[in-house]
């Protein structure tokens, strides 16, 4: 009998089959402390502004009191799933456009004042001419001979295929196409049609 338990196929046979039933009970140890040290990496949120009867608040099961004052600086909460940090969103404000007025006369005639955006050029005076009310249609196109929009007609008045109207912005002629000039504040803008 002592033979058959000092042999070495048994002996290691038996340490085989302890280990064998061993391994799951240390799996499972290794599983429950890998959870634990996963909720112990989560970052309990902080109320920063308590209400007056909030005296306390449970966090993980845990009690604590709440702060007195709001902190400086906003604290960053940690994401559970991937405990990474929340990045804090600061918001921006959108400058506001700034406009500015123009005088336009059609054809020798007042037609009033136009109200246009920062950066428009003497085309969009028209654009908004029309877009106002202050003249009832127009016609421009873009012009590749030209390089630029050309203007056939304003109010009905002027040819579908022919640019015969020309501008003047403060009593002189531009030497470049409507697209091509900006429009400053206070331009007296005055188009006429020279065609027959």
């Amino acid at each position: 009998m002592s033979k058959i338990f000092k042999s070495p196929l048994i002996i290691a046979a038996s340490l085989c089959f302890a280990i064998a039933i061993a391994i799951p009970f240390a799996v499972r140890d290794v599983e429950k402390s890998e959870v634990k040290a996963i909720k112990n990496k989560v970052i309990p949120t902080i109320t920063l502004a308590p209400s007056p009867t909030q005296a306390e608040e449970k966090v993980q099961g845990q009690v604590y009191n709440a702060p007195t004052t709001a902190p400086t600086a906003m604290p960053k909460v940690a994401n559970a799933q991937s405990n990474t940090v929340s990045p804090t969103v600061q918001p921006t404000s959108q400058p506001a456009i700034q406009t500015f007025q123009v005088s336009l006369l059609i054809n020798g005639s007042a037609v009033g004042t136009v109200t246009l955006d920062q950066g428009a050029n003497q085309c969009d005076v028209l654009t908004k001419a029309k877009d106002q009310g202050k003249i009832s249609s127009l016609l421009m196109k873009y012009d590749s001979s030209l390089g630029t929009n050309g203007v056939y007609q304003i109010n009905g008045q002027g040819k579908e295929n022919s640019v015969w109207w020309v501008y003047k912005v403060n009593g002189q002629s531009p030497g470049q196409g409507c697209s091509l000039v900006k429009a400053n504040n206070g331009d007296k803008i005055e188009w006429s049609y020279q065609g027959s």
